[in-house]
């Protein structure tokens, strides 16, 4: 606890009045089901609870927000979460004096997933001025790398007591409140700021879950398990959507931390992987969240009776049909098979199962949606699709398609125990949409595993697609190996009939994630076994090129762009962004300017 100086016991009073603000904002208007169930939880501790929505939200959200919270504001999304909290300020006047306590707090956590009440009674106890969840140590930074970071309390969730809300200093602060334009600048104009603007007014603060004992550094993000097991109720969503290598770089675990919050049993975990899905790009939440199971063979039986499957075969090659048909028969599940092929010499080997004839050379997944389009999977609770082909060994890329193919068959359906616990994931998950493997690396270059820009573009604007573009190549399956719920695939079954393959392929996951179902990466312990080591000696080799982190070297690498023009202008400028990053950018800012008078 900071302490500043003496005055009078604000500690909030025996039944005190608790007015909640709490800040929603999505891209698309949604709210998603975190969000009700936080205010409902936020609820029981507030005598008010006002919500402000920025940007918009549509019909059912917003009845869903006025169904909960006592007065639903709704404006412009400018200035993120600590304009909207300076709008309910504003717009309550001088009723911001009823209450003994006023909570600033928003849609970036989920929870609670620790009860709040022992929070609550433990700081209610305190005689202090203003309070947070968390917050951050003093940071002297690293010199050329990083700025100083003043001890802060952090602004997802600060309570202040009535002896601050109804200071000169808390009227000054919030009309004097800078314009935030950016992100960055909420950070340091807010959340940098305020701590130590109110201590200095004279204020005494304390955090719930103070930084002493621990390292330096942000531990909603790097300690989110240790916090929760220590009792903290909220979990940042940060945590799934940031940039995969900064938590590389600090060895954090989302999967632990995922893992922490399902053993609290408190929290339903389809809450978070439900809104991951829509709002993160697929190959980030991949990796932040650690949704990549190693399935092992020896696996608990299903609680549930065996699935309906509808399995999709795509095969002009009579051997690899018979092994892919026998695989199929050892599942357990009730299969129906549907054989899309182009060869009519390969219907006897259905033994009953219908055919369906295709074009040569087209894809599994282009088939298996078409079924999915003509109602074949209607009384399915599961659609798995297989493109069964061997490659020529004619085929300059032999090895690496033959690789590509033995991984994706393995990984999901190459042992019926393997299946069973694969099946067994859509049991205990009711928002699990797909499974599919991951991208085998070897063999691959970047333009092999790349879709066009904008025939991509074009097809999710007419979907209604709207969950972030992965970067780089999109995760796909692309060896067509892959098992899905019918029902989300429902965008695809609509209307995808006139995509490009390749650009179907690309859609697969985010089609999915837009209707609020997560995706899983499986693989087999053989599998694994081949992609760790020969992952692991590349990102040795390319890692001794550059220094520092890997968190440096790919922004150093990216900085640098060696996929640009190797003329001498462009060797120049790759020199100077190299070794003089800040006269490389105040250079680009000038051509831009200069490139603007002309215009």
């Amino acid at each position: 606890m900071h302490e500043t100086r003496d005055m009078p016991d604000p500690s909030l009073p025996v039944h005190g009045r608790r007015l909640i603000i709490y800040v929603v904002y999505d891209r698309d208007g949604v709210v998603d089901e975190f969000v009700p169930y936080a205010i409902s939880a936020l609820r029981e501790h507030a005598t008010e609870l006002l919500v402000v929505v920025n940007g918009g939200v549509d019909d059912s959200g917003l009845r869903v927000l006025e169904g909960q919270a006592d007065t639903v504001l709704v404006r412009e999304n400018t200035g993120f979460d600590i304009w909207a909290h300076k709008h309910a300020i504003d717009y309550l006047g001088e009723r911001i004096g009823e209450f003994d306590e006023v909570v600033l707090t928003n849609d970036t956590w989920y929870g609670p997933v620790r009860p709040l009440q022992p929070v609550f009674e433990r700081m209610d106890a305190l005689n202090i001025d203003f309070w947070g969840m968390t917050e951050h140590a003093a940071d002297p930074g690293t010199p050329g790398v990083s700025a100083a970071t003043p001890r802060h309390l952090q602004s997802f969730w600060m309570a202040f007591r009535r002896s601050v809300t109804t200071s000169p200093a808390w009227d000054s602060y919030w009309r004097q409140l800078p314009p935030m334009p950016g992100y960055w600048d909420a950070v340091t104009r807010h959340e940098l700021r305020a701590t130590a603007y109110f201590e200095a007014a004279g204020f005494r603060s304390a955090s719930a879950f103070p930084a002493e004992g621990f390292p330096p550094g942000n531990q909603t993000m790097l300690l989110a398990d240790v916090l929760i097991e220590q009792g903290c109720p909220l979990l940042k969503r940060r945590l799934f959507h940031h940039y995969p290598p900064y938590f590389h770089r600090y060895a954090v675990i989302g999967r632990w931390t995922l893992r922490t919050v399902a053993a609290e049993g408190e929290y339903p975990m389809s809450l978070i992987l439900a809104n991951l899905a829509r709002t993160v790009s697929p190959r980030v939440l991949d990796v932040d969240a650690g949704l990549l199971d190693v399935v092992a063979d020896t696996t608990p039986a299903r609680r549930a009776a065996p699935p309906r499957v509808l399995a999709v075969v795509r095969s002009d090659d009579s051997t690899a049909l018979e092994r892919a048909l026998a695989a199929i028969a050892a599942l357990p599940a009730v299969v129906d098979v549907v054989v899309a092929t182009a060869e009519e010499s390969l219907e006897s080997l259905t033994e009953g199962g219908k055919v369906v004839r295709v074009a040569r050379g087209s894809s599994a997944t282009a088939a298996s949606i078409g079924i999915c389009q003509a109602g074949g999977a209607r009384d399915h609770d599961l659609v798995l699709t297989i493109a069964a082909d061997d490659p020529p060994r004619t085929d300059p890329a032999f090895n690496v398609r033959r690789y590509r193919r033995w991984v994706a068959f393995a990984s999901v359906i190459g042992r019926a125990e393997h299946v069973a616990a694969i099946l067994a994931l859509f049991d205990d998950e009711p928002t699990l949409g797909i499974a599919l493997p991951p991208t085998p690396r070897s063999g691959a270059h970047e333009a092999d595993l790349s879709v066009d820009g904008a025939l991509l573009s074009a097809a999710r604007a007419r979907l209604g697609i709207r969950v972030p573009l992965d970067p780089g190549a999109p995760l796909a399956p692309t060896a067509g190996v892959w098992i899905a719920r019918p029902e989300a695939l429902a965008l695809l079954t609509a209307g995808a009939a006139t995509e490009d393959e390749r650009v179907l392929e690309a859609l697969l996951v985010s089609a999915v994630g837009q209707l609020g179902y997560h995706h899983r990466t499986v693989l087999d312990p053989a599998s694994a076994a081949l992609t760790h080591v020969a992952l692991e000696y590349t990102v040795d080799q390319l890692a001794r090129t550059t220094l520092g982190y890997p968190l440096e070297q790919i922004e150093t690498l990216q900085r640098i762009d060696l996929t640009t023009g190797t003329g001498g202008l462009a060797l120049a400028r790759k020199y100077l962004a190299y070794r003089h990053p800040r006269l490389a950018d105040r250079l680009v800012r000038l051509r831009a300017r200069i490139k603007g008078v002309r215009r």
